[in-house]
């Protein structure tokens, strides 16, 4: 058998080509499966250190200790920029977050130090993490480096960069040990 998600994709392909293509104006009904929903990976604290643990590199470290620390999505950790951190109130203001929404979230003090040395030279315009070459990063990059660290850490979990926040969320949630 076919995943419910593949089923569905070529349903509404179905779907498209009669009401597009060929311009038809009668209903079509069809009833979409149902897609197995899996439980996020949740990592332990403990996990979460040794992941950070094993990177070499005090960029990448920080990257996803902010990403753990306040929930950020891939996408808002690359298009993060220095004006949306404001170190005195322990603050950063993610803009057009997923939905278009705009959210604050708060990130830990013992990230301070860290934080002011990547950005003390930088305009409030300029990317907070950039790539080697002074450029954006790219989320494939971000994800990059927490699959080589997940590995480094030998943590055996199917976890991904996504984990961080579920991680984070559950964490804040108090539900875990």
């Amino acid at each position: 058998g076919l995943a419910p998600q593949t089923i569905n994709l070529a349903l509404n392909a179905v779907k498209f080509m009669y009401r597009k293509v060929l311009d038809d104006k009668k209903p079509i009904k069809f009833k979409c499966t149902k897609r197995n929903k899996r439980l996020p990976v949740v990592l332990s604290r403990n996990e979460i250190q040794k992941i950070i643990a094993v990177i070499q590199n005090p960029k990448h470290k920080l990257m996803l200790s902010l990403a753990y620390a306040t929930g950020l999505r891939v996408s808002e950790v690359v298009n993060l920029r220095t004006g949306d951190l404001a170190c005195d109130e322990l603050t950063v203001h993610i803009k057009n977050a997923k939905g278009k929404k705009d959210r604050i979230s708060i990130f830990p003090e013992k990230l301070i130090s860290d934080i002011t040395n990547l950005i003390k030279e930088k305009s409030v315009d300029s990317f907070v993490f950039e790539s080697a070459r002074g450029g954006k990063l790219t989320t494939t990059s971000l994800q990059k480096v927490f699959r080589n660290a997940l590995e480094k850490s030998k943590i055996q979990k199917p976890a991904t960069f996504h984990s961080l926040r579920h991680s984070f969320a559950t964490h804040l949630s108090g539900k875990w040990s």
